[in-house]
């Protein structure tokens, strides 16, 4: 999957998704993260602000764009999700 941040409810959707998944299988998800790293959690919202926003503006996309790092932010970390 991809876009646990963009769910109104990361529990609720993860509890259907474990209703849903064969037995035995696993549930992938694939979505930025508060990097723990204070290098890595820079330089991930430097490319956001400094990269991915300016060129998503250029594309006319600026507001589909934004939300990411504000998002990021409030997203759970590490075991905060499990």
């Amino acid at each position: 999957g991809y876009g646990l941040r963009n769910v109104a409810s990361p529990a609720e959707c993860l509890k259907e998704l474990s209703r849903v998944v064969k037995p035995g299988r696993k549930v992938v998800v694939l979505d930025f993260n508060n990097a723990q790293s204070r290098f890595v959690r820079a330089f991930q919202f430097f490319c956001l602000q400094n990269i991915v926003v300016p060129v998503a503006t250029l594309l006319g996309a600026r507001e589909e764009y934004t939300y990411l790092k504000p998002s990021i932010e409030r997203y759970p970390k590490g075991g905060e999700l499990v």
